[in-house]
């Protein structure tokens, strides 16, 4: 079977400017990491192997907090799910039974080192994040060097961490079928911050710092958000080689 090429991530290497990610193309790639011992999200699906946590949504508060909401997958789910209320990392948790195994949560926990190293580097994940037994994993449309650069520093403050997939070809903007316009604000809403978590610009900040009305410029991003879900659902899967 063909692979593609392996993703060097051994040595460090600097974090690319936006006018040299601008140039680059996207590709997309199912990230993995195993998460540090003693964390929640570590020791909660190593001791239930049996159970998949899916994260499918998260949310920045103030005091250092992240609220996150999602789903057990599998028996046992609520009682398994009690144990989480004695983390010290978590301050609330609410559990809901959605049917034969399958149960809603929604806690508030400190905010964790991987989803700060994430957030460094720009990576957009797409939900559902999956955790189970030690590894979190997720999808993310991201260029080479922000993969690259963000699994260097994973692999320094969280753990062992690889490229489990990616999908053969590239999304770049010209291939979009981008307006100038719609380009335009791209590349202004990354440097501003906008797609960051928090984000550091609002909707209304974005829209008079590119002179247009509030709807055109929500509109505008609708659009491009849904020129990338179909450029990368054209691509085809292939396997790379997992480099532990």
């Amino acid at each position: 079977m063909a692979v593609g090429p392996r993703v060097r991530a051994d040595r460090p290497e600097a974090t690319p400017t936006l006018t040299h990610r601008a140039r680059e193309t996207y590709s997309v790639y199912r990230l993995a990491v195993m998460l540090p011992e003693g964390t929640v999200g570590a020791n909660f699906s190593i001791r239930h192997p049996e159970l998949r946590v899916e994260i499918h949504d998260r949310l920045e508060l103030d005091e250092g907090l992240l609220l996150v909401e999602g789903k057990l997958i599998g028996a046992g789910g609520m009682e398994a799910g009690e144990e989480a209320r004695r983390f010290p990392e978590v301050t609330s948790l609410e559990l809901r039974p959605e049917g034969p195994g399958a149960v809603h949560f929604r806690l508030t926990q400190a905010i964790p080192e991987v989803h700060n190293v994430i957030r460094r580097h720009q990576i957009l994940t797409k939900y559902p994040i999956v955790i189970q037994d030690g590894w979190m994993r997720f999808e993310t449309v991201a260029t080479a060097s922000q993969v690259r650069a963000a699994l260097v520093e994973l692999r320094a403050r969280i753990g062992r961490s690889r490229i489990e997939a990616a999908r053969q070809g590239t999304v770049s903007l010209g291939r979009l079928g981008l307006t100038v316009a719609q380009e335009r604000l791209f590349r202004v809403a990354i440097s501003e911050g906008y797609y960051e978590i928090p984000r550091r610009i609002t909707l209304t900040r974005l829209a008079i710092r590119v002179g247009q009305s509030k709807s055109t410029v929500s509109e505008s991003l609708a659009k491009i958000r849904r020129q990338f879900a179909e450029a990368a659902l054209h691509l085809a899967g292939i396997s790379l080689p997992l480099n532990p």
